[in-house]
Protein backbone atom coordinates (compact mmCIF):
# COMPACT_ATOMS: atom_id res chain seq x y z
CA UNK A 1 0.00 0.00 0.00
CA UNK A 2 1.87 3.45 -1.18
CA UNK A 3 1.95 6.16 1.89
CA UNK A 4 -0.40 8.64 2.15
CA UNK A 5 2.05 11.67 2.21
CA UNK A 6 4.39 11.59 -0.65
CA UNK A 7 8.23 11.51 0.55
CA UNK A 8 9.69 13.05 -2.65
CA UNK A 9 11.56 15.59 -0.52
CA UNK A 10 12.98 13.22 1.84
CA UNK A 11 14.54 10.84 -1.06
CA UNK A 12 16.98 13.71 -1.27
CA UNK A 13 18.29 13.58 2.25
CA UNK A 14 18.16 9.75 2.23
CA UNK A 15 16.10 7.05 1.38
CA UNK A 16 14.35 5.87 4.18
CA UNK A 17 13.97 2.17 5.32
CA UNK A 18 10.89 0.47 5.07
CA UNK A 19 10.51 0.11 8.58
CA UNK A 20 10.51 3.23 9.55
CA UNK A 21 8.57 6.57 9.39
CA UNK A 22 9.95 9.74 8.20
CA UNK A 23 10.63 12.28 10.76
CA UNK A 24 9.04 15.67 10.08
CA UNK A 25 10.96 18.70 12.15
CA UNK A 26 8.31 19.45 14.90
CA UNK A 27 6.23 22.77 14.61
CA UNK A 28 6.31 25.24 17.40
CA UNK A 29 2.81 26.79 18.86
CA UNK A 30 2.39 29.85 20.96
CA UNK A 31 -0.32 30.29 23.25
CA UNK A 32 -1.96 33.65 23.66
CA UNK A 33 -4.60 34.71 25.63
CA UNK A 34 -7.44 36.81 23.99
CA UNK A 35 -10.27 38.71 25.60
CA UNK A 36 -13.45 37.02 24.51
CA UNK A 37 -15.67 39.93 22.42
CA UNK A 38 -18.80 40.61 24.50
CA UNK A 39 -21.27 43.23 24.31
CA UNK A 40 -19.56 44.26 27.60
CA UNK A 41 -16.33 45.43 25.63
CA UNK A 42 -18.62 46.47 22.36
CA UNK A 43 -17.78 50.09 21.89
CA UNK A 44 -21.89 51.43 21.35
CA UNK A 45 -21.68 54.81 19.06
CA UNK A 46 -25.05 56.19 20.37
CA UNK A 47 -25.34 57.90 16.42
CA UNK A 48 -26.13 54.30 14.50
CA UNK A 49 -29.29 53.61 13.28
CA UNK A 50 -31.41 51.21 15.33
CA UNK A 51 -31.63 47.82 14.16
CA UNK A 52 -33.27 46.75 10.99
CA UNK A 53 -36.96 45.17 11.50
CA UNK A 54 -37.28 41.32 11.20
CA UNK A 55 -39.12 41.32 7.99
CA UNK A 56 -38.73 43.49 5.22
CA UNK A 57 -40.30 46.81 4.86
CA UNK A 58 -41.81 46.32 1.75
CA UNK A 59 -43.63 43.18 3.12
CA UNK A 60 -46.55 43.19 6.00
CA UNK A 61 -45.39 41.39 9.03
CA UNK A 62 -46.42 37.84 8.80
CA UNK A 63 -46.53 34.81 11.66
CA UNK A 64 -43.77 32.94 9.88
CA UNK A 65 -41.15 34.46 7.87
CA UNK A 66 -42.30 37.10 4.67
CA UNK A 67 -39.98 34.86 2.43
CA UNK A 68 -41.12 30.92 3.39
CA UNK A 69 -43.34 29.13 1.35
CA UNK A 70 -45.81 28.99 3.88
CA UNK A 71 -46.51 32.78 4.17
CA UNK A 72 -46.90 33.06 0.59
CA UNK A 73 -49.50 30.35 0.06
CA UNK A 74 -51.50 30.99 3.30
CA UNK A 75 -51.78 34.77 1.94
CA UNK A 76 -52.45 33.17 -1.55
CA UNK A 77 -55.35 31.05 0.04
CA UNK A 78 -56.79 34.12 1.52
CA UNK A 79 -56.76 35.67 -1.64
CA UNK A 80 -58.44 32.86 -3.09
CA UNK A 81 -61.40 32.69 -0.76
CA UNK A 82 -61.96 36.29 -0.58
CA UNK A 83 -62.51 36.50 -4.36
CA UNK A 84 -64.22 33.35 -5.05
CA UNK A 85 -67.80 33.64 -3.70
CA UNK A 86 -68.07 29.49 -4.97
CA UNK A 87 -65.28 27.05 -4.65
CA UNK A 88 -65.66 23.03 -4.62
CA UNK A 89 -63.18 21.18 -2.74
CA UNK A 90 -62.02 18.16 -4.63
CA UNK A 91 -59.70 15.46 -3.59
CA UNK A 92 -57.20 14.14 -6.18
CA UNK A 93 -55.15 10.70 -5.78
CA UNK A 94 -52.05 10.48 -7.44
CA UNK A 95 -52.55 12.40 -10.35
CA UNK A 96 -49.88 13.26 -12.70
CA UNK A 97 -48.82 16.97 -14.04
CA UNK A 98 -49.85 15.72 -17.84
CA UNK A 99 -53.44 14.73 -16.27
CA UNK A 100 -54.01 17.92 -14.76
CA UNK A 101 -52.91 19.90 -17.49
CA UNK A 102 -55.45 18.21 -19.70
CA UNK A 103 -58.11 18.13 -17.44
CA UNK A 104 -57.75 22.09 -17.62
CA UNK A 105 -57.25 22.20 -21.50
CA UNK A 106 -60.71 20.13 -21.39
CA UNK A 107 -62.29 22.10 -18.97
CA UNK A 108 -61.69 25.30 -20.66
CA UNK A 109 -62.74 24.34 -24.17
CA UNK A 110 -65.99 22.05 -22.55
CA UNK A 111 -67.05 25.30 -21.22
CA UNK A 112 -66.06 28.07 -24.31
CA UNK A 113 -68.38 25.72 -26.29
CA UNK A 114 -71.28 24.98 -24.15
CA UNK A 115 -71.57 28.51 -23.27
CA UNK A 116 -70.90 31.37 -25.78
CA UNK A 117 -69.99 34.90 -24.85
CA UNK A 118 -71.25 37.68 -26.03
CA UNK A 119 -69.36 40.20 -27.97
CA UNK A 120 -66.23 41.90 -26.10
CA UNK A 121 -67.80 39.86 -23.03
CA UNK A 122 -65.26 37.47 -20.83
CA UNK A 123 -65.05 33.86 -21.95
CA UNK A 124 -67.18 31.35 -19.62
CA UNK A 125 -63.66 29.40 -19.39
CA UNK A 126 -61.90 32.00 -17.87
CA UNK A 127 -64.25 32.28 -15.30
CA UNK A 128 -63.07 28.65 -13.33
CA UNK A 129 -59.56 27.92 -11.71
CA UNK A 130 -58.02 25.22 -10.74
CA UNK A 131 -55.79 25.32 -7.83
CA UNK A 132 -53.92 22.40 -5.63
CA UNK A 133 -53.84 23.43 -2.14
CA UNK A 134 -51.96 22.52 1.44
CA UNK A 135 -54.94 20.98 3.35
CA UNK A 136 -53.25 22.57 6.56
CA UNK A 137 -52.77 26.46 5.37
CA UNK A 138 -56.03 26.16 3.85
CA UNK A 139 -57.63 25.18 7.08
CA UNK A 140 -55.27 28.29 9.08
CA UNK A 141 -57.21 30.35 6.05
CA UNK A 142 -60.50 29.03 6.32
CA UNK A 143 -60.79 30.34 9.64
CA UNK A 144 -59.43 33.62 9.22
CA UNK A 145 -62.05 34.05 6.33
CA UNK A 146 -64.63 32.74 9.10
CA UNK A 147 -63.59 35.03 11.76
CA UNK A 148 -64.02 37.52 9.20
CA UNK A 149 -67.37 37.07 8.72
CA UNK A 150 -68.61 36.26 12.27
CA UNK A 151 -66.57 39.39 13.42
CA UNK A 152 -64.74 37.48 16.39
CA UNK A 153 -61.65 39.22 15.52
CA UNK A 154 -60.66 42.20 17.90
CA UNK A 155 -60.91 45.40 16.23
CA UNK A 156 -57.38 46.04 16.00
CA UNK A 157 -56.66 42.97 14.25
CA UNK A 158 -59.95 43.72 11.38
CA UNK A 159 -57.46 45.91 9.43
CA UNK A 160 -54.08 45.35 7.63
CA UNK A 161 -52.38 41.97 7.37
CA UNK A 162 -54.19 38.56 7.94
CA UNK A 163 -51.06 36.54 7.99
CA UNK A 164 -49.57 37.70 11.38
CA UNK A 165 -48.94 36.07 14.57
CA UNK A 166 -51.94 37.39 16.56
CA UNK A 167 -54.38 36.86 14.11
CA UNK A 168 -53.03 33.18 14.30
CA UNK A 169 -53.69 33.15 17.92
CA UNK A 170 -56.84 34.74 17.62
CA UNK A 171 -58.43 32.11 15.30
CA UNK A 172 -56.28 29.09 16.89
CA UNK A 173 -59.33 28.46 19.72
CA UNK A 174 -61.74 27.69 16.05
CA UNK A 175 -59.86 25.01 14.87
CA UNK A 176 -61.78 22.29 16.50
CA UNK A 177 -65.02 24.35 15.31
CA UNK A 178 -64.63 24.21 12.17
CA UNK A 179 -67.09 22.70 9.88
CA UNK A 180 -64.56 21.44 7.31
CA UNK A 181 -62.68 19.93 9.60
CA UNK A 182 -63.23 16.15 9.22
CA UNK A 183 -62.74 17.31 4.92
CA UNK A 184 -59.32 18.78 4.91
CA UNK A 185 -57.09 16.12 4.92
CA UNK A 186 -55.01 14.31 2.39
CA UNK A 187 -54.02 15.50 -0.97
CA UNK A 188 -56.65 18.60 -1.99
CA UNK A 189 -57.39 21.08 -5.00
CA UNK A 190 -60.00 24.10 -5.28
CA UNK A 191 -62.07 24.66 -8.45
CA UNK A 192 -62.78 28.44 -7.71
CA UNK A 193 -65.63 30.54 -9.58
CA UNK A 194 -65.32 34.19 -9.99
CA UNK A 195 -69.16 34.23 -9.66
CA UNK A 196 -72.12 32.27 -8.75
CA UNK A 197 -73.28 31.17 -12.11
CA UNK A 198 -75.45 28.15 -11.91
CA UNK A 199 -75.12 27.37 -15.96
CA UNK A 200 -71.39 27.63 -15.63
CA UNK A 201 -71.45 25.13 -12.67
CA UNK A 202 -74.31 22.60 -14.40
CA UNK A 203 -71.60 22.16 -17.56
CA UNK A 204 -68.29 21.56 -15.21
CA UNK A 205 -70.24 19.37 -12.99
CA UNK A 206 -71.83 17.63 -16.39
CA UNK A 207 -68.28 16.72 -17.88
CA UNK A 208 -65.92 16.59 -14.18
CA UNK A 209 -68.65 14.75 -11.73
CA UNK A 210 -71.32 13.50 -14.19
CA UNK A 211 -74.57 11.79 -11.99
CA UNK A 212 -74.32 8.32 -14.41
CA UNK A 213 -70.55 7.93 -13.54
CA UNK A 214 -69.73 8.28 -17.31
CA UNK A 215 -67.83 10.80 -19.19
CA UNK A 216 -68.52 12.01 -22.45
CA UNK A 217 -67.06 10.70 -25.19
CA UNK A 218 -64.08 12.30 -27.40
CA UNK A 219 -61.83 14.13 -24.78
CA UNK A 220 -58.48 13.34 -23.93
CA UNK A 221 -57.67 9.81 -22.34
CA UNK A 222 -55.07 11.64 -19.88
CA UNK A 223 -58.23 13.83 -18.79
CA UNK A 224 -60.27 10.77 -18.12
CA UNK A 225 -57.87 8.83 -16.69
CA UNK A 226 -57.62 12.15 -14.07
CA UNK A 227 -61.09 12.62 -13.73
CA UNK A 228 -61.40 8.63 -12.34
CA UNK A 229 -58.81 9.99 -9.91
CA UNK A 230 -60.80 12.83 -8.75
CA UNK A 231 -63.65 12.91 -6.00
CA UNK A 232 -66.04 16.00 -4.98
CA UNK A 233 -65.78 16.40 -0.80
CA UNK A 234 -67.71 19.88 -0.57
CA UNK A 235 -68.28 23.38 -1.45
CA UNK A 236 -68.22 26.45 -0.46
CA UNK A 237 -70.83 29.29 -1.69
CA UNK A 238 -70.39 32.82 0.04
CA UNK A 239 -69.55 31.30 3.59
CA UNK A 240 -71.87 27.91 3.75
CA UNK A 241 -70.70 24.94 3.84
CA UNK A 242 -72.66 22.72 0.72
CA UNK A 243 -72.50 18.50 0.05
CA UNK A 244 -72.72 16.95 -2.71
CA UNK A 245 -76.57 17.48 -2.78
CA UNK A 246 -76.29 21.24 -2.20
CA UNK A 247 -74.14 22.23 -5.26
CA UNK A 248 -76.35 20.84 -7.70
CA UNK A 249 -79.06 22.51 -6.13
CA UNK A 250 -76.94 25.62 -6.90
CA UNK A 251 -76.47 24.50 -10.21
CA UNK A 252 -79.87 24.62 -11.30
CA UNK A 253 -80.09 28.26 -10.19
CA UNK A 254 -80.54 30.39 -12.97
CA UNK A 255 -76.83 33.09 -14.16
CA UNK A 256 -77.44 36.64 -13.92
CA UNK A 257 -79.32 37.05 -17.01
CA UNK A 258 -81.56 34.87 -16.44
CA UNK A 259 -82.28 36.35 -13.00
CA UNK A 260 -82.59 39.86 -14.37
CA UNK A 261 -85.15 38.13 -17.08
CA UNK A 262 -86.96 36.60 -14.55
CA UNK A 263 -87.53 39.82 -12.25
CA UNK A 264 -88.66 42.02 -15.45
CA UNK A 265 -91.37 39.12 -15.57
CA UNK A 266 -92.95 39.91 -12.45
CA UNK A 267 -92.75 43.11 -12.34
CA UNK A 268 -94.37 43.02 -15.87
CA UNK A 269 -97.00 40.93 -13.83
CA UNK A 270 -97.82 42.88 -10.81
CA UNK A 271 -97.75 45.99 -12.84
CA UNK A 272 -94.41 47.02 -13.23
CA UNK A 273 -95.46 49.11 -16.40
CA UNK A 274 -97.51 51.61 -14.16
CA UNK A 275 -94.73 51.65 -11.66
CA UNK A 276 -92.14 52.31 -14.72
CA UNK A 277 -94.23 55.16 -15.86
CA UNK A 278 -94.66 56.82 -12.22
CA UNK A 279 -91.18 56.99 -11.80
CA UNK A 280 -90.33 58.21 -15.20
CA UNK A 281 -93.61 60.70 -14.68
CA UNK A 282 -91.98 62.59 -11.67
CA UNK A 283 -88.98 64.13 -13.00
CA UNK A 284 -90.85 64.84 -16.59
CA UNK A 285 -92.89 66.69 -14.20
CA UNK A 286 -90.33 68.53 -12.67
CA UNK A 287 -88.37 69.42 -16.19
CA UNK A 288 -91.62 71.06 -17.22
CA UNK A 289 -92.38 73.09 -13.80
CA UNK A 290 -88.78 74.30 -14.33
CA UNK A 291 -88.98 75.51 -17.93
CA UNK A 292 -92.12 77.29 -16.97
CA UNK A 293 -90.44 78.96 -14.23
CA UNK A 294 -87.85 79.97 -16.61
CA UNK A 295 -89.73 81.59 -19.29
CA UNK A 296 -91.66 83.57 -16.57
CA UNK A 297 -88.70 84.80 -15.02
CA UNK A 298 -88.01 85.74 -19.00
CA UNK A 299 -90.77 87.39 -20.33
CA UNK A 300 -92.35 89.37 -17.20
CA UNK A 301 -95.43 90.08 -18.73
CA UNK A 302 -95.99 85.94 -19.28
CA UNK A 303 -95.61 85.89 -15.50
CA UNK A 304 -98.38 89.03 -15.24
CA UNK A 305 -101.19 87.15 -17.51
CA UNK A 306 -100.11 83.67 -16.00
CA UNK A 307 -100.97 85.15 -12.61
CA UNK A 308 -104.18 86.89 -13.41
CA UNK A 309 -105.22 83.56 -15.10
CA UNK A 310 -104.50 81.59 -11.71
CA UNK A 311 -107.44 83.97 -9.43
CA UNK A 312 -109.82 83.49 -12.23
CA UNK A 313 -109.92 79.86 -12.81
CA UNK A 314 -110.05 79.85 -9.17
CA UNK A 315 -113.41 82.09 -8.76
CA UNK A 316 -114.44 79.61 -11.17
CA UNK A 317 -114.04 76.46 -9.63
Amino acid sequence: MPPRIPLTGLRAVGKPSRCSFARLPAATFTTTTATPATHRNIPINPALDPLPPTHPTTQPPSHKSPTSRKTYLHRLYLSLLRSSPLTLIVQHNNLRATEWAAIRRELKTHLNKSIPAAPGAPKAGDAVDITIVHSGILGSALRVIDAEAAGALPADLRTGSSSTRAVYDATLGMKDQAELRSVLSGPLALITFREVDGQILTKLLEMMFPVSGKFKKGMDPACTSGLNKLLMLAGRCDGRILDQKGVRWVSGLPGLEGLRGELIAILRKVGGGDIAQALGGIPIGLARMVDARRKMLEDPELGKEKAEETPAEETKA
